[in-house]
């Protein structure tokens, strides 16, 4: 018994890895390291070279307040909440530790907050790369180039050369984080999942300011006591899935939950697109590998592929056994209000219960969430099976 409560303290621990508390420490302790740390305002940033170098690539992560004083000095308040909330954190000086930033063109407003943490910050390291637009071998060249450019700058920032042997490392590192997560994932298919959709987004996102290797330890470790897990949960409740970007507060997740339901699937940039696909290990060349990984990982809102991207969706939620789908759109996301009337069509066409709620960065309209959530669950318990 005592092991058993020793190990869902180390769970709770690990689900709390990127809470406000604690995911300014694993940057702190590399820094102590002596390790440098780069900030990543996007996840289609290649992490496995930045680790190659020696450094802790660590997912900016915004600040969960609703105070944005600082931050909208420069932006407007109809904007990226993520960008915005991000900013925020800066200016409080809570990344004071930041040796570089990488950042694509994931749009433009990404584009101008990038230019606003420069100015602001003025980091020693800064990179940006053009995030995968379409799946295709034109792309796919173009990537590979982006990254020996970054490469070759990184090598020139950290006086390491990062040599085929050293990105090989990473990858295996970085893999090992993928195969862990899927298998999170997959007892997620369970009838009565032994974990929360909350509790798995802490994970996935603590995986994103940690050191791999680190991370891979702790969760190996875990994932037999978490397979042995039993939550209470009523037979009744709906399974979900929720769909967003950008999203890295469970709280969203637990506001859901909350009202009678299992989230037992994510579509997510912070969940199931972050580490779904792996790097060829038998390749030749590993940044071709790795750029081949990254323009062909789960599509996101921004491609030009919504037909791939709702597809995934639809399978995901078959093989998840879904009874519906929660898109949770931030609010200043036009990629996703673009897409909205393709995904309620295609949802509908393959029978999949959908509703949109529109969302901040902050969990500060909770109430709201809540009504809308409680409503789509009503909806779903009067739907004939």
């Amino acid at each position: 018994m005592a092991d058993m409560e020793a190990l869902e303290r180390e769970l709770v621990s690990l689900v709390q890895g990127n809470s406000p508390e604690n995911r300014r420490k694993f940057a702190l302790q590399a820094k102590s390291d002596g390790r440098k740390v780069i900030g990543l305002l996007c996840t289609y940033a290649p992490e496995e070279v930045i680790y190659a170098a020696g450094m802790l690539p660590w997912r900016v992560t915004g600040t969960w307040d609703s105070n944005l004083g600082k931050a909208t000095v420069y932006r407007d308040m109809d904007s990226c909440r993520y960008c915005t909330h991000a900013l925020e954190a800066l200016l409080r000086g809570q990344m004071e530790f930041l040796d570089g930033v990488v950042d694509s063109d994931w749009d433009d407003d990404r584009r101008r907050v990038f230019d606003t943490w420069v100015y602001v910050s003025k980091p020693a390291f800064t990179a940006t790369f053009t995030a995968p637009k379409s799946k295709s071998e034109i792309m796919e060249r173009y990537f590979c180039r982006e990254m020996a450019q970054i490469i070759s700058s990184l090598e020139d920032f950290s006086g390491t050369r990062i040599t085929n042997d050293r990105l090989w490392q990473a990858v295996k590192v970085y893999n090992k984080t993928r195969r862990l997560l899927l298998r999170l994932y997959e007892l997620r298919k369970r009838a009565a999942p032994p974990v929360t959709g909350a509790e798995v987004l802490g994970i996935v996102t603590a995986s994103t300011v940690m050191d791999k290797a680190d991370f891979n330890n702790r969760l190996e470790r875990l994932l037999p006591y978490i397979e042995s897990r039993v939550l209470p949960h009523t037979r009744a409740e709906p399974r979900i899935m929720v769909s967003s970007d950008m999203l890295d507060n469970p709280r969203f997740i637990e506001i859901i939950e909350g009202e009678g339901c299992k989230v037992v699937m994510d579509d997510l940039d912070t969940g199931s697109r972050y580490f779904h696909r792996l790097v060829d290990e038998n390749a030749d060349d590993p940044v071709s590998a790795i750029a081949h990984r990254y323009c062909w990982r789960p599509a996101d809102p921004v491609g030009f592929n919504w037909e791939e991207q709702i597809q995934q969706i639809i399978e995901w939620a078959r093989d998840w056994r879904c009874d519906g789908v929660i898109e949770l759109y931030e609010s200043f996301s036009p990629a996703r209000r673009w897409r909205a009337p393709f995904l309620v069509r295609e949802l509908g066409r393959a029978a999949i219960p959908l509703t949109r709620i529109a969302r901040g960065y902050d969990a500060g309209g909770a109430e709201q969430i809540k009504t809308r959530v409680g409503a789509f669950l009503e909806m779903l318990a009067k739907t004939p099976v």
